[in-house]
């Protein structure tokens, strides 16, 4: 954490003793040409930055520096209260932490984050569950995206964010550990909400079930019956509820703060509150119900030693890809703008998919996967808004991939579509793309086997301008598939995975994995039988024995490559 002060000449009594004082400092820079004079602090430094804040703070042209960014001296003594009070405290981490400090109608609302200065919590005024959807069932659809975007901009409001002792991936804990969907008609700790929308209350949202604050509150489950649930016109627009009023003014002290969810918080200028906010257009798919991007919890995990074959094309990924996530200071430093994107083509079956989710898992980004048809809708402009939402939600979990599967189905070449929306659509995707301006923290890899139909913008310097072609794996990389696909399997002495790599000329890496995968099927075949019930046998310790032998690899041929030659 980086603080500077930058005072001009001035013709109080105290200016003097303030330049005088600002001399001695490390940090001390005199602006000749701007008769202005600076003084840099780090986070070992507040009680000098104290001391000449207390000298030059009140002057009108005096300005306040965070980490390069000019912030309002009051924000920033805020924050500097809270994190004073973190190095006073005899637990820091219990300091930021805090524990179940304020008492609501529905019992003690403990703090959600490890972060004082985020006021989302368990409680019904500041809760995590007013953000997302409630569907036309009554399940209300936690927008995990949205939730975090709120916490991003709760910490940048407060500066928080520049805090030495904030770890987001124990924020992004925190918000993985929440559940996906909250349904109150079978737990009965919840209820909904009900709003004004379209001439009458109707259910918006949920909260938790209002009871006594000391009598114990109820468990999870279905136990009692929540109250019937009447479907609104459109549930997905939540009404907004009242902001907090704000608190009062904090000077640079631990021992001042502003009032939060009914509890105290030092450091914090004014409670942070804000309505919910609805899923653009209710994100809906084609069939009108929620639609919701698949996540990184929903993808299993690939490394690039699960990929045979494209040690070139992973070289390239590491270096104009990774390589920013890593070190984004490097680009920095050199005035580079490293790749925004990329785009792997060729055929199905080659390990293109599986190149983008080792990029993000070896490089521990979120990956958001967007499968093309999946993107569009009926609705007019939800499949634009669908867009927008994703890489908002990329860009609120940074660093992170965004993974567009299919780039010709929401791309196509303008000159050749035949209705207006789908060029509405590429234009959409073409300023998402002229916005990733992070510096890598947000890549972008798509795929197609179709490069001809994409649109030529889509390519230009700036967006997918890397473009990789992943072709057919030649028997080298063969062999260095079926070792991957085979490692885990139990095999003969006889099998040679030289001689098959040479007999599967013009396999793709999925039609290896599948000839792997049937040569274990046939093994299997031979030692499971149906008895005239119909139900299975299998002998005792047989499994032990099984081995997979050329034999099983040869009748694997027959079905795979007959299915490959009818393809």
């Amino acid at each position: 954490m980086e603080l500077r002060v930058v005072f001009r000449r001035s013709g109080s009594r105290e200016f003097a003793r303030a330049l005088e004082f600002a001399e001695r400092q490390p940090g001390f820079r005199e602006e000749a040409a701007a008769g202005e004079f600076g003084v840099a602090f780090n986070q070992d430094q507040l009680e000098a930055y104290g001391s000449l804040v207390a000298l030059v703070g009140r002057w009108q042209h005096t300005r306040f520096y965070l980490n390069g960014r000019e912030v309002q001296r009051g924000n920033l003594d805020h924050l500097l209260a809270c994190y004073r009070a973190r190095l006073q405290a005899p637990d820091r981490r219990a300091h930021c932490a805090g524990a179940q400090v304020h008492q609501t109608r529905v019992g003690p609302a403990r703090q959600l984050f490890p972060c004082r200065l985020i006021p989302i919590s368990e409680s019904n005024e500041n809760g995590w569950f007013h953000h997302g959807h409630l569907t036309r069932d009554g399940v209300f659809v936690v927008d995990k995206g949205q939730l975090r975007r709120a916490v991003a901009e709760g910490l940048e409001e407060t500066l928080a964010a520049y805090c030495p002792a904030l770890f987001p991936a124990e924020i992004d804990g925190v918000v993985d550990r929440l559940p996906d969907r909250i349904d109150p008609a079978r737990d009965a700790r919840w209820v909904h909400r009900e709003g004004w929308q379209n001439g009458r209350f109707v259910p918006v949202g949920v909260e938790k079930r209002v009871v006594d604050a000391s009598a114990p509150q109820p468990a999870a489950g279905p136990g009692a019956a929540a109250p019937p649930f009447r479907p609104a016109a459109r549930p997905e627009e939540s009404q907004a509820e009242p902001a907090a009023g704000p608190g009062s003014s904090a000077a640079f002290g631990p021992e001042d703060g502003a009032t939060a969810g009914g509890r105290t918080v030092p450091g914090l200028s004014r409670p942070f509150s804000r309505p919910p906010v609805p899923a653009p257009g209710g994100a809906r798919g084609g069939d009108g119900r929620a639609m919701e991007a698949t996540t990184a919890a929903d993808i299993p995990e690939v490394r690039y030693a699960d990929i045979g074959g494209l040690g070139p094309q992973i070289r390239v990924v590491r270096e104009n890809l990774e390589l920013p996530m890593r070190f984004p200071a490097l680009f920095a430093r050199l005035g580079v703008d490293p790749h925004r994107g990329i785009l792997l083509c060729g055929p199905p079956g080659t390990g293109k998919t599986m190149l983008a989710k080792a990029l993000a898992t070896e490089c521990a980004a979120s990956l958001l996967a967007i499968n093309g048809p999946e993107i569009l809708s009926k609705w007019r402009g939800d499949s634009e808004a669908n867009l927008r939402r994703i890489f908002e939600e990329a860009r609120a979990s940074a660093p992170s991939v965004v993974l567009i599967d299919e780039l010709d189905s929401i791309a196509p070449d303008r000159a050749r579509v035949q209705h207006n929306h789908e060029a509405v659509l590429v234009s959409q995707l073409l300023t998402l793309l002229d916005g990733l301006a992070d510096r890598g923290q947000v890549v972008v890899v798509a795929t197609t086997n179709r490069p001809e139909l994409v649109d030529p913008a889509v390519r230009r310097p700036g967006r997918l301008d890397l473009l990789l072609e992943i072709g057919l794996p030649d028997e080298g990389a063969r062999g260095e598939i079926l070792r991957i696909h085979t490692r885990r399997m139990p095999l003969e002495a006889g099998v040679d995975i030289g001689f098959l790599a040479a007999r599967t000329a013009g396999f793709t890496g999925a039609q290896l994995g599948a000839l792997c995968r049937e040569a274990g099927l046939e093994c299997m075949r031979e030692v499971v039988s149906i008895d005239a019930a119909g139900a299975f046998t299998l002998d005792q310790g047989v499994v032990e024995r099984l081995l997979v032998s050329p034999d099983h690899f040869q009748r694997a041929l027959g079905v795979i490559g007959g299915a490959g030659a009818a393809r």
